[in-house]
């Protein structure tokens, strides 16, 4: 069997033609086939990459048998067995094994109650021709993305921003999300996003993970409603059966085996820390006769390399192991389609790391690659940052090693905090005037998610379908249960996973204190020649100078005393270099007119939808 993963497109006219340009835009989600689904006011798109393992999913869109309902989507449901049986035992019956019969069923049963019932992750749309309603809905904790846009009276959708800048329509850089962006660092992908739902595309907006949108397609009247609100489906801690610990290892091998193909050969990043580790290790315990692969992106002699426990993993997993080390001649020839992939500016060059990683993985013919992201916030203590407070509560509870450890990266911080507000104060312009309050319509804020499609992102750009064990319902709702005393304890993170882990990680992995993610060498990777050339060619160039955030001759200034040693490096100049690149690929040359009346607020979603939200 094969299973098809995807993107989705549409909007709300008839129009094949342009619906297959969206498909074109996305062809690297879906490289093996493309079909379109046409109503009078209404065209969906859908593309799809075939992988052989035994997951459930079909070619779509698929529909009722009395073809009133449509539906498309883009993602797995990992409880599938146990939903169909629900479903069967209320008088459905199933011609297939396929993911989506499964959804539509679901739907008709339950209506949109029925997302509650999965385990998984998805972005979908779906036709309703009795109520004459197309709805969008996005998994709980948004592993898949979904975007639209609103233009007159009109909805565009697709997995992608890439989608829907294939209509000739204005496109304008959302000028508060670039400067919030250039001054802190932060945006989508922190926990100071902006929460309105803005990208930083003015006009187009991302569909907020356990949300759905209706759009009644006769009155065009657009209704947005939480489906998952996260704080609302965590069982208080106090109440659980049984022990903590043997809970979480239930659920993290549970999860494993719900993401793992058995009888196939299974892939899986792996840094170095506990996370990846875990997963690797956890799929040998559970599958002892399977061929493991690993790919490590390793700088050895670096004092960030990782090598070392990653090659403790791969011994004990007896995994084949695979390595990468990006070097600075690679960066320089992958910048812009490494910026062009994300789609959006990002913070820093770990993103790199990832992406390389992708790259190795669709050369080596893998499709389908384990991933660790989802666990640090979803297991970090409750209080968030460093305070001077905490850290002599820590010298108190923790001891010496633990409290040197936590102020040498308070003042590590501080110190980069700093430097940066100083050199954005001299180089950055208008952050007083457009960093304005945002709207709090996300109630997503309990579990922790980072809305992080970073990992889609460089994964669907190479062919590669990422899995994350720790994005699963059951351990994201336990984990946002867990007391402090469960999380850290005498300065162990991760307290309670790494107590779940004994026997199955080894130890000089399961003990380690020092994890930092996907580390680079950021400023090695900048610093080349061939990358000085670069930077050189665009802050001398005249659409750098007369760009409106920064001014260009003291960032010009400011790049010759990093090479000539007498300033250290700092993100800010990253933030710089990848918001002049996204402007030429986004923006320069395209026309550039005035935003439609009703959709040019840099502040609020789009005018059809203001007083809708619930």
């Amino acid at each position: 069997m094969v299973t098809y993963m995807s993107g989705i497109n549409g909007f709300t006219w008839h129009d094949s033609d342009l619906c297959q340009k969206m498909n074109s835009a996305i062809s690297h989600r879906g490289p093996d086939g493309t079909n379109i689904f046409l109503r009078d006011n209404l065209t969906m798109g859908y593309v799809y990459l075939k992988t052989p393992d035994n997951f459930r999913n079909s070619m779509l869109p698929i529909h009722d048998e009395s073809e009133e309902i449509w539906l498309i989507y883009d993602g797995e449901i990992y409880n599938y067995e146990e939903v169909r049986k629900e479903l069967e035992n209320a008088g459905h019956t199933f011609t297939s094994d396929k993911e989506a019969e499964l959804l539509l069923k679901a739907y008709i049963e339950w209506g949109l109650d029925c997302f509650q019932k999965f385990n998984g992750v998805w972005s979908v749309a779906i036709y309703d021709g009795r109520t004459n309603k197309l709805v969008l809905v996005r998994d709980r904790f948004g592993t898949k993305p979904l975007y639209y846009r609103v233009y007159e009276n009109d909805l565009i959708f697709s997995s992608e921003i890439l989608g829907i800048l294939a209509h000739p329509l204005p496109r304008t850089p959302n000028k508060r999300a670039v400067i919030k962006f250039l001054h802190d660092g932060k945006y989508i992908h922190s926990e100071n996003w902006l929460k309105s739902g803005e990208t930083f595309f003015s006009d187009i907006y991302l569909v907020f993970p356990g949300e759905y949108i209706a759009v009644e397609l006769g009155s065009r009247k657009i209704e947005r409603h939480f489906w998952y609100i996260g704080h609302e489906n965590i069982y208080p801690f106090d109440k659980h059966e049984g022990d903590p610990i043997d809970h979480m290892k239930l659920l993290f091998l549970k999860s494993i085996r719900e993401r793992v193909s058995q009888n196939t050969e299974i892939a899986s990043s792996l840094s170095g820390g506990i996370d990846s580790s875990s997963i690797v290790c956890a799929i040998r315990h559970e599958y002892p006769d399977s061929v493991i692969r690993t790919i490590s992106m390793i700088y050895p002699g670096k004092p960030n390399d990782e090598s070392k426990y990653a090659n403790l993993v791969v011994d004990t997993a007896k995994a084949k192991a695979e390595y990468i080390s990006p070097n600075p001649d690679e960066f320089a020839n992958d910048i812009f389609d490494l910026i062009r992939t994300q789609q959006e500016p990002f913070q820093g060059l770990a993103v790199y790391g990832q992406y390389k990683i992708m790259e190795h993985a669709h050369h080596q013919g893998i499709k389908i690659l384990m991933d660790g992201m989802g666990a640090d916030l979803l297991l970090a203590p409750t209080s968030n940052g460093i305070s001077l407070g905490k850290i002599m509560n820590c010298l108190l509870k923790e001891g010496f090693r633990e409290f040197f450890r936590k102020i040498s990266l308070f003042y590590q911080s501080e110190y980069v905090r700093k430097q940066n507000d100083t050199i954005g104060k001299k180089v950055l312009f208008g952050k007083d005037d457009l960093l304005t309050p945002e709207e709090d319509r996300a109630k997503i804020n309990v579990p922790n998610s980072l809305f992080d499609v970073r990992a889609d992102r460089n994964g669907m750009h190479w062919g590669i379908i990422t899995r994350m064990p720790f994005q699963c319902k059951y351990i994201q709702e336990f984990g946002a249960s867990l007391p402090n005393e469960w999380r850290i304890q005498n300065g162990i993170s991760k307290y309670i996973f790494r107590q779940s882990m004994i026997g199955i990680l080894p130890e000089g992995v399961l003990n380690r204190k020092d994890k930092q993610g996907y580390v680079l060498p950021d400023y090695e990777l900048m610093s080349s020649p061939s990358m000085r050339d670069i930077v050189k060619e665009i802050t001398h160039s005249d659409s750098f100078l007369s760009r409106e955030y920064w001014d260009g001759i003291l960032v010009q200034k400011l790049f010759d005393d990093l090479y000539n040693g007498k300033v250290q490096w700092n993100a800010i100049f990253w933030r710089i270099i990848n918001v002049e690149i996204w402007h030429r690929i986004y923006f320069d040359g395209h026309k550039k007119t005035t935003v439609h009346s009703d959709i040019n607020s840099l502040d609020q979603p789009p005018a059809q939808m203001q007083g809708k939200m619930s």
